[in-house]
């Protein structure tokens, strides 16, 4: 991987029609023992959306979505952001990167959800 030779602060991902490549990146970047570094920013550009792809995009380690069209600024803005304000890490067994508890999960309603 090209990252474990060159000092990034962040990664932008261009997803295309088929967001395959973007999930292989993501997975090798937030694979505790194959990534060249670890806590490395990802913000994912989408030409088209659903919930369902932006959950997944979070789910597998992406620090932000950004729905086509942008500008320059505004992805610069981001970038700064994200590279001045870091999302909380997590590290767990196959995964190293933002806390991705951090999405809704409305599939339990039970009176002990927070236990």
């Amino acid at each position: 991987m090209a990252l474990a030779d060159f000092a990034a602060d962040l990664v932008v991902a261009d997803v295309g029609t088929s967001d395959q490549e973007t999930r292989a990146l993501l997975k090798s970047l937030r694979d505790p023992a194959a990534s060249p570094r670890k806590g490395l920013p990802v913000i994912c550009l989408l030409s088209l959306s659903s919930p369902a792809q932006v959950h997944g995009l979070i789910k597998l380690g992406v620090d932000h979505v950004m729905i086509k069209p942008i500008s320059a600024n505004a992805l610069c803005d981001l970038a700064q952001h994200l590279c001045d304000n870091p999302m909380p890490q997590i590290t767990v067994p196959g995964y190293t990167g933002p806390d991705r508890r951090r999405l809704p999960d409305e599939s339990f309603t039970g009176p002990t959800r927070r236990r």
